[in-house]
C-alpha cells in the first residue's frame, strides 16, 4: 500500500480534479480474501467483519447487474427508462419491481437510458450506433407485418413513384360489406394527406364511415368484383380538375377502362348520381346552417331547403340556377364566401344538375364534351 500511495498520491475523484490526497484507513477486526480462477479471470471475494467508514458508491452497473437488467428489459422492451425506474406493474396486483433493486447506479435516468439503448441493440430491437445492424431489417419487418395481418398490397421503388400501401383484411372487407337491406356502402369516401409523420414523404389515406364503430376507417385497395364497380365508383368525393384527372388514371389502373368520357360519365352522374359529392355537399350545408354567425336560428330550415333545391333535377317553370344563387346571396350575405366556393366552374359543372355538360354543348358529332 505504501508503494502505491507514493506512486499515486493524488485523489482521482471528481474526474481527476479533486485536490486531496489518497490515504489508507486501517480497519480492525476485518478479514478479506480473494480466490481467482486463472482460466476465466473471475474471482470470489470473501469478507468478514464490519467497516465503520462509508463505502464508495459504484457509478456503473457490474456485469452481473447488466445481465439482470437485460433480462428485465427483454420481458417488456417497450417500457421506457422512467417506467423501468419506478417499476410500474402491468396489472394492479403485480409487485413494483424497480431496476433500482438490481443496481443503485440505475437511479440515474440518463445512465439507465444509455444501458437500455445498448441492450435493445443487442436484442436486435433497435438499430445500433449510426444505423448499425439494420441490413435487411426493414424487409424482414414487412414480412412480420404481413403475418400479423397488415398486408403490403402495393409497393414501388421507381423514381418519383416510391410508395408502400398497407391494408388489413378487415379494411378490405368494409367497402364491399352489405347491410341488412343487402346494400353496399353509400356514404362517400374522403381522402386526406398528412406530412406530420414523415421527413421525406407523406401519408395518404382514403377513408369510409363505419357505422359499427361510429368512426372513419381507412381503406386502400379492396378486393371487389366487376358487378360492384359501377356502384362503388359513384361514392367518390372529388371536385377539382386535378382530382378528376387523377380519378381517370386510377380508374384505368384498377378497372382497365381508359375511355375518359366513360369514366367521367360515371363520376359526373351520366350513369349514376354523384352520391359522394352530394354527401359532402349536404354535410357542408348542415355545418353552415348551425353557425349562428352566418344563419340565424329562425332561418335555418329556409337555408337548408334553398341549398338542397340546387342539387335536385330541374323542372319546367322553376327558377334558373343564377336566380336561386342571387336570392341566397341576398338573404344570407354572410355566407357569400361559402357560396363562391361552391359556384366555382369545376364544382358547378360536377354537382348541380342545371350545370352539367349537355350533348348539345359539344362540337357536332363529338357527343358530350369532356
Amino acid at each position: 500500500m505504501d508503494k502505491y500511495f507514493k506512486k499515486h498520491p493524488n485523489c482521482r475523484g471528481r474526474a481527476g480534479k479533486c485536490p486531496g490526497n489518497v490515504r489508507h484507513v486501517t480497519c480492525k477486526n476485518t478479514i478479506a480474501r480473494f480466490d481467482q480462477n486463472t482460466k476465466t479471470k473471475w474471482a470470489i471475494f470473501r469478507h468478514f467483519g464490519t467497516h465503520k467508514h462509508p463505502w464508495p458508491k459504484a457509478k456503473k452497473p457490474d456485469k452481473l447487474a447488466k445481465k439482470k437488467l437485460k433480462a428485465e428489459i427483454a420481458k417488456n422492451p417497450k417500457e421506457g427508462a422512467f417506467l423501468l425506474k419506478i417499476g410500474k406493474p402491468d396489472a394492479p396486483k403485480d409487485p413494483y419491481d424497480s431496476v433500482l433493486k438490481i443496481h443503485l447506479s440505475l437511479a440515474n435516468a440518463d445512465r439507465l437510458h444509455y444501458h437500455q439503448r445498448l441492450i435493445l441493440a443487442e436484442l436486435g430491437i433497435v438499430p445500433g450506433k449510426k444505423g448499425g445492424m439494420l441490413d435487411d431489417e426493414l424487409l424482414l419487418d414487412m414480412f412480420k407485418w404481413n403475418k400479423a395481418g397488415l398486408r403490403v398490397i402495393s409497393a414501388c421503388f421507381m423514381d418519383d413513384l416510391e410508395h408502400f400501401t398497407f391494408q388489413t383484411q378487415w379494411m378490405a372487407d368494409r367497402i364491399v360489406a352489405r347491410d341488412i337491406n343487402n346494400n353496399v356502402y353509400s356514404q362517400g369516401l374522403v381522402s386526406d394527406v398528412t406530412y406530420w409523420f414523415f421527413l421525406n414523404g407523406y401519408l395518404l389515406s382514403t377513408s369510409m364511415y363505419c357505422k359499427e364503430i361510429a368512426q372513419w376507417v381507412p381503406f386502400l385497395k379492396p378486393e371487389i368484383s366487376k358487378e360492384e364497380h359501377d356502384t362503388l365508383v359513384c361514392k367518390i368525393v372529388d371536385f377539382s380538375a386535378a382530382q378528376r384527372e387523377g380519378f381517370v388514371a386510377a380508374y384505368w389502373e384498377v378497372f382497365g377502362i381508359c375511355d375518359k368520357k366513360i369514366v367521367l360519365g360515371k363520376l359526373q352522374g351520366c350513369q349514376g348520381k354523384l352520391q359522394g359529392c352530394h354527401e359532402h355537399y349536404c354535410a357542408q350545408v348542415t355545418w353552415v346552417k348551425k353557425n349562428r354567425h352566418i344563419v340565424m336560428a329562425d332561418k335555418e330550415n329556409t337555408f337548408q331547403k334553398m341549398r338542397l333545391l340546387l342539387i335536385k333535377e330541374p323542372e319546367e317553370g322553376n327558377k334558373s340556377h343564377e336566380d336561386k344563387m342571387d336570392e341566397l346571396r341576398r338573404r344570407f350575405p354572410k355566407a357569400r364566401k361559402w357560396f363562391d366556393w361552391w359556384t366555382m366552374a369545376d364544382v358547378v359543372a360536377m354537382l348541380f344538375p342545371t350545370r352539367w355538360a349537355q350533348v348539345e354543348d359539344g362540337p357536332k358529332g363529338k357527343g358530350r364534351p369532356t
